[in-house]
């Protein structure tokens, strides 16, 4: 049976013996009560895993819009098919490298912290990229963004707060019959693996024009990626706690077991795997949309898993805690939606030279506004001047030898750097000609 230590279960013991008893409880000589160690706490040392955090996920957001700036220098101006393999691109390996040094920072985190913790605070992520899409690409900051980027940092100040102290006894010797080959475990993995296979056979189901799912909404790649990540946070908050078992106990506690390297390679390989869904969702979508989404996922999967896997949330025995602790991630994920439904913008491909000042215009009009613009033969049609467009157009086809007489149907709008992938302005967020 996995050891939870529980801070109300260190609170109730009233002698010194008793209180050792418990693994994680130390006995306050000067307060004369037994009570949590300060040391995995957010006052003691705790604060380290949250500041561990933090910075991992930031370097991670960076590296996510270096990759994604890496796919959009890499399309054909034309077809908008990639030039070279992404493999081939520096920068594309300058994000994974930033991506590798955050993950790192997340796995020594676990070991400071609660997992409860930790996965909350990664949607600080979309305020670094609500600051990197405003102050370096230029892109509008409206103030429904600022909203969304203050609810996820109230949202995790209140996550920290109100998170369970616990404190959970993972070693090599008991991570197999206390983890591994348990009920949770065993239906953790069937639900893994069934809601995976789901999600990949509708990422392949076309539709009626022979498009993919998978490429008509972000939330396919995303919840591939959210699915697999669950593994790896798993495997984080257990290598990390046999970690911190080794540096009390001595490192021949620990790693003369196959269990900590079985551990890490596990880890490795879904947190790749992982990561291949995120590129192929930056692919075709805007990191204003992929980043967001996938953060809200990430947050929402983890934090439901560990908690289950390793009984976090059994010491939320306060019911004022437990909602308020829910209510922070509550905040959390609709400053997620709020972000990602404002950072969208609009952008049309131009058809040839004459039309390319219209294409640069992004698809938003000279009062500021978003149009219904088509561009057809290089004239931007909004509603006001169709019949004068029209008419222009039947002239030109005239004089060019075109049929009158066909229909033009407009390009799919391009990628824009960490911008909307062709994505309308707007709650929808995409493109009018996706789908």
């Amino acid at each position: 049976m996995l050891r939870v230590t529980c801070h109300e279960d260190c609170l109730m013991e009233v002698t010194n013996s008793t209180c050792l008893e418990h693994f994680g409880c130390v006995w306050d000589q000067d307060a004369s009560h037994c009570q949590i160690d300060k040391n995995n706490t957010v006052d003691g040392q705790g604060w380290i895993g949250v500041l561990l955090s933090l910075l991992g996920d930031i370097i991670i957001n960076i590296g996510m819009n270096s990759m994604k700036y890496a796919h959009n220098g890499n399309q054909h101006e034309i077809t908008g098919d990639p030039i070279r393999h992404y493999l081939r691109l520096p920068l594309w390996w300058v994000g994974i490298l930033l991506l590798v040094a955050g993950e790192l920072g997340n796995l020594v985190a676990y070991g400071y912290a609660p997992a409860a913790i930790v996965t909350p605070i990664g949607s600080i992520g979309v305020v670094t990229n609500v600051f990197i899409t405003t102050y370096i690409l230029k892109e509008p900051f409206r103030w429904s963004t600022f909203a969304g980027a203050f609810c996820v940092v109230v949202g995790i100040i209140v996550v920290v707060t109100f998170a369970p102290m616990t404190v959970i006894e993972i070693t090599s010797e008991n991570v197999w019959s206390d983890v591994a080959y348990t009920m949770e475990g065993g239906i953790y993995l069937a639900v893994l693996v069934v809601s995976f296979i789901t999600v990949s056979v509708i990422a392949e189901v076309r539709d009626k024009v022979g498009k993919k799912w998978g490429e008509k909404t972000v939330l396919i790649y995303i919840g591939q990626c959210a699915i697999l990540s669950t593994m790896t946070i798993v495997c984080a908050k257990t290598f990390s706690s046999i970690l911190s078992s080794a540096m009390r106990n001595g490192f021949e506690t620990e790693f003369l077991h196959p269990a900590p390297y079985v551990v890490i390679i596990v880890m490795i390989v879904f947190c790749c795997v992982a990561m291949s869904y995120v590129n192929k969702a930056m692919m075709v979508f805007g990191n204003s949309k992929v980043v967001p989404t996938y953060f809200a996922f990430f947050t929402t999967t983890s934090v439901t898993t560990v908690a289950y896997v390793y009984h976090e949330f059994d010491c939320l025995l306060n019911p004022v805690n437990g909602v308020l602790f829910l209510f922070g991630i509550l905040i959390t994920m609709v400053g997620v939606f709020l972000v990602q439904v404002t950072t969208e913008k609009a952008r049309v491909t131009p058809v040839d030279d004459d039309s390319k000042h219209a294409g640069e215009l992004g698809g938003i009009n000279a009062d500021g506004s978003n149009s219904e613009d088509l561009v057809v033969s290089g004239v931007f049609e909004t509603p006001g001047n169709r019949t004068a467009s029209a008419g222009r157009l039947e002239s030109g086809n005239a004089s060019k030898g075109y049929d009158s007489g066909k229909s033009f149907a407009p390009l799919a709008p391009p990628i824009s750097p960490l911008g909307g992938a062709g994505g309308r302005g707007g709650p929808g967020g995409g493109s009018p000609y996706e789908g």
